[in-house]
Parts: C-alpha cells; structure tokens; sequence
C-alpha cells in the first residue's frame, strides 16, 4: 500500500484481482483491516485471478473480423518474439567440431590400476562434500583402482558407510588400507567416522591432483555443488588462492536448480546446451534474479536449449569475471587444469574455452579429483605413521547419535554427539568449544580472544618515559 499509493488514500469501492489475492483468503483480510475506514467498500470478484484476462477479451474489437481459432493457433506455434536478450556464440559450430572436442578431453586420463591385482599397502580419499560424497583407491604407485560418487542427499553418513564396507568387502588377499585422508564440508565428521589419520584442506587436496595429473599446471579451477576454488599454481605449489563468497551462483547445485525447473535430467540439460545454435546471454546473476531471466526470455520465444547454454556460460562468466575478476588471459598461464562435479559437465568446459581463447585440460573424472588429491595425500604421509591395516575398521563402519545440551554458558547449545566403530566420537551443533571439542582428549576449552587482545593492547610493559599520547578504539 504504501509503494503503490504513496502517501494518498485510498477510498471508494476497492476490488481484488489476481491469483495471490485470489486465492489467499489471509492476504485479503489483510488489506482490508488496513484500508477499511469511511467510505470504503470492498468487492471480491469470482475468478478474479482470470480478472486480466476477462478485461483483454472486453476490449477486443467486436466489429474487427477475427480468424478462426485454428489459425490462431498456427500463428502461435510460428510466432517468434525479438527479446532484449542477447545472443551469443553457438558452443560448437557443428557436429565434427563437437566430436574433436570429446576426442581431445578423452585423451587425458589419470593412470589406473587393477583392484583385482592389487597387493601391498592402498590408500583412501574421502571427499565428503556440501551436496555428494566421493571416494576414491589408490595403490602405491598412485594409480587409480577404485572410486564412487554419489549425492548425499542430506544424509553424508548414510551414504558414506555402505559404501566403505562394500570396498573393505572388495579389498584381494594380499592387499590392505593402510591410509586414509578426508577432505570438504565433512572431512572432519567423516575423519572420526572412519578413523582416519589425516584431513586435508580441500585447496590442497585439489592442487595435489592436478598437479599429480598435469606437472605443469599453471592454474586450477575447481567448480562443486556449492563452491568454487580458483587455484594460481606455480612450480607444483599454490601461488595463490581465490574463492566464490556466499553465493552458490556459478556452481552445480545452481545448473541442477535449473535443469530441474527446465524439466530435464541433467544429461538432457548438457545435450540441449549442446545443441543450441543461439545461446541466450543471461549474464552472472544470482539463482533468484535468474529466475526472473529465464522466465522473462521463455516469453521471449528462446528455447530450452538456448537457456541451457546460456547458464553454462554464465557459470563460466560469473568465474572469470565475478571471482577471479579476470582482466586478460595470460593471468591463467599456459595450463589450465578444470575440477569438480560442473566440469564434467561438457557445455561448461566449452564455454570457459570459448570466453578465455584456451584449450583447457581435464582428466577422465573431474568430479573426484579432491578425493584422489586426499588419497596421494595418505600415501605420502603414511611413511610418517607405523604401519596399520584399516580393513576390520572399514568393515563394521557404523555409528549411534545421542543428543545433548552444554551448560557451558548461556547459549544452552544443543549437541549432536556421534560414536563411531573405535570410539570415536565426533560433537556438532556448538556454537563454540568451550565444553564440547572434536580436538581430541585433553583438548584446550577455547579461549577468550576478546580478553587477549585487551591484554595485549593495554596491559603489556611500556618502555620507560612518556613518547606522547595515543588514542586506540575499544
């Protein structure tokens, strides 16, 4: 009321039209107790959400002579509106140009090995990640024996165990786990599930695999579920590190929102974008504004595989151009290495090529190079543990849950304690560690930072004799 009547009453015989106000009997009386008043009188018409339409048909033309309703509708299935969106390069010129594309990214594959054949110490990566969970087996010679990768559908740990006992399960005569490494949202949980050894920073566990797959990689990007790593690379080591802030636009739960609401599996979506020959330029809004976008060029006349294109390349754009704030291609050096759940996805990796003017490399299985980053992890630094088999450990992963309420302040926190095979124990829902820790036995009980820093501002020794006033804000 007040953005439409700004500041002037409104009186008189009021109707209500619309879906909303239609069929929201709340949202009516609402309006009504806030306009009722002297002189006013309210009318709730039936079908007031077909009100619009009524009046389009009101205005028609009666002496006009009309076609028939079957040339209408043969006038609609022809139509095609002009939008104010843009339109932007075709992914691939034609079908040959699609097939050397595939053939050149099929090349790349990361060495593997037989599990069958396999003997001596293995080593596990476990990637429990914001919307899946991955894993992934190596050897001692660093190839690649076994994996899977599933959506965790909100429940890591029950995706997690089943598939850890089948690969216990699966392990020849012969051969044992000696080592694992975790990484991602979970690696902590998923480090005491399975009483691993080692966590690692998912940064890290990335660049260890790229770097393992391509020695000269000069830049990482990795595109998840619900983040985005962008990795300087230089001499095998991370130069430097940049990362998508709060927003999940530009990542896979975003391109899945919208398969989803494009009514196509995700395979469909990827063949669609690769079809279309008129992408539609959606630029890097966020998944709310997307919404209206995509809406606002369907009216428009675009295709399903138009508007799959052009979120692909608007993941891409909101890459280089939001997060990495990209000003010249050099910045990626010679090698780019693409990561990740997204870059499996063929549209996504051609548009990146298409926007930087470079042919980028990714192996055989984007989506679990973080668990194999975890897994070569394990391997180096198992020379620093005595030697140990995890298979029995593997065998009878299972957990029981137990719920809590610290009393070490005010917050009155509610815990999830978990209890792992090995009494491990695992502690979420506090909102800090003052009682509660997953450091271990003898863990510290947080600290005060606020009280240290006071102390050393203002209570530390001073040289002798004044040298002049200065003021600090507390």
């Amino acid at each position: 009321i007040s953005g439409l009547a700004c500041g002037r009453p409104i009186r008189g015989k009021i109707v209500f039209l619309g879906g909303p106000l239609s069929f929201l009997k709340g949202l009516r009386e609402s309006f009504m107790r806030k306009l009722e008043g002297p002189g006013t009188s309210f009318t709730a018409l039936d079908d007031a959400h077909f009100a619009v339409a009524y009046g389009a048909a009101l205005t028609a033309d009666e002496s006009a002579e009309l076609p028939s309703l079957g040339v209408l509708i043969d006038r609609f299935a022809s139509a095609r509106v002009d939008g104010e969106a843009g339109r932007l390069p075709a992914l691939f010129a034609s079908d040959e140009e699609l097939e050397r594309f595939r053939a050149r990214h099929e090349k790349e594959k990361v060495e593997r090995g037989n599990l069958a054949d396999a003997r001596g110490d293995l080593y596990l990566g476990i990637d429990l990640g914001s919307t899946t969970v991955k894993g992934v087996l190596i050897d001692g010679e660093g190839r690649f024996l076994s994996a899977w990768y599933e959506r965790n559908e909100g429940n890591p740990l029950e995706r997690l165990f089943p598939r850890v006992k089948t690969l216990a399960a699966s392990i020849p005569e012969g051969a044992r786990i000696r080592s694992i490494c975790t990484t991602g949202y979970g690696a902590e949980l998923a480090k005491a599930a399975l009483g691993a050894d080692w966590a690692e920073v998912e940064t890290l566990a990335h660049q260890r695999a790229a770097v393992h797959f391509a020695p000269d990689v000069s830049y990482v990007i990795d595109i998840g579920g619900q983040d985005m790593k962008c990795l300087a690379v230089k001499d095998g080591l991370i130069s430097g590190v940049t990362l998508n802030e709060a927003c999940s636009s530009g990542c896979g739960s975003f391109l899945q929102t919208f398969s989803d609401q494009l009514e196509l599996t995700l395979p469909e979506f990827v063949a669609a974008a690769l079809r279309s020959r008129a992408p539609v330029d959606l630029g890097t809004r966020c998944t709310v504004f997307m919404n209206s976008k995509v809406k606002q060029v369907l009216r428009e006349g675009a295709t399903v595989a138009d508007i799959a294109a052009g979120l692909s390349y608007s993941v891409v754009k909101n890459c280089l151009y939001k997060v990495l704030k990209l000003k010249k291609r050099e910045e990626l050096g010679d090698r780019i290495v693409v990561q990740g759940g997204t870059m499996r996805n063929d549209s996504v990796v051609r548009a990146l090529e298409l926007l930087t003017g470079a042919e980028v490399s990714r192996s055989d299985m984007p989506e679990l190079m973080g668990a194999y980053g975890c897994a070569l992890y394990a391997r180096t630094a198992a020379k620093k543990k005595p030697a140990a088999s995890l298979d029995s450990l593997l065998a009878s992963a299972s957990h029981t849950s137990r719920r809590l309420t610290c009393g070490g302040c005010e917050n009155h926190c509610f815990i999830t304690k978990y209890t792992f095979a090995g009494n491990h124990t695992y502690y979420s829902g506090n909102k800090c560690e003052k009682v509660f820790s997953n450091r271990g036995t003898g863990a510290a009980k947080g600290r005060n930072v606020s009280a240290e820093k006071n102390a050393l501002l203002f209570d530390r020794p001073c040289p002798a004799g004044p040298r002049g006033r200065i003021g600090i804000p507390r």
